[in-house]
């Protein structure tokens, strides 16, 4: 989710010195990323606005004063501010609830200060509003991963894998697997993964470990 805030911070400085290509180009990266998120679409809609001059002014305006106020607390969280960035979330959510982009950044927050239990349970209230968001779940399976939670977070990462494959899924499968001593699936993922990234120092270092795992029993 990173990446995500990253470019949207962008986007919003582009939209700002008017540079309504480029942002659009940015909030377009974040759709194809997750095409469901608020703030991206709300921005793609400002750009066409001012590209193709909109009738409706005033619907802009609450898209232009909503886009900012989120953006706000992207910006927050870009400068490392996670407890104020937070507390500003909390401030969203008393209004509104269920606001999917002030708890995401939240989410994000509370995992930066390793606020692990906490940030596990803002992942479950993104998930009732899009259970089906890949990018929720692989955050879930990671806040699980540093729970120790390991078959919990087996089955997010099977569920991401039911989808698409990714490198990164299959790598902390492999791990969380030999954590609980199941050596032969481990390495079975631990391979599909080096399929993707053959030349992977940490995949390959984590299949000699697995290697190594079977042949002491």
């Amino acid at each position: 989710m990173d990446v995500i805030i990253s470019a949207l911070i962008e986007a919003n400085k582009l939209l700002n010195k008017k540079d309504y290509y480029k942002a659009l180009d940015c909030f377009e990266c974040v759709l194809n990323i997750n095409p469901t998120n608020n703030l991206a679409i709300i921005g793609k809609t400002i750009c066409i606005h001012y590209l193709k001059s909109f009738d409706n002014s005033s619907l802009i305006n609450i898209y232009e004063e909503k886009l900012n106020v989120n953006l706000k607390l992207a910006e927050l969280y870009e400068c490392g501010k996670y407890d104020e960035t937070i507390n500003e979330c909390n401030k969203i959510l008393k209004k509104d609830k269920n606001n999917f982009n002030a708890l995401a950044i939240k989410f994000s927050a509370q995992f930066e200060l390793t606020k692990y239990t906490e940030a596990l349970k803002t992942c479950d209230k993104l998930l009732e509003l899009e259970p089906n968001n890949l990018v929720i779940i692989y955050a879930k399976a990671t806040t699980l991963y540093k729970l120790n939670i390991y078959n919990e977070a087996i089955e997010c990462y099977d569920k991401i894998l039911k989808v698409t494959d990714n490198f990164n899924v299959l790598f902390f499968k492999s791990a969380s697997l030999l954590i609980l001593n199941k050596y032969e699936e481990a390495l079975k993922y631990c391979n599909y993964a080096l399929e993707l990234e053959p030349e992977n120092c940490d995949a390959n270092g984590l299949k000699q470990l697995i290697k190594y795992k079977i042949a002491q029993k």
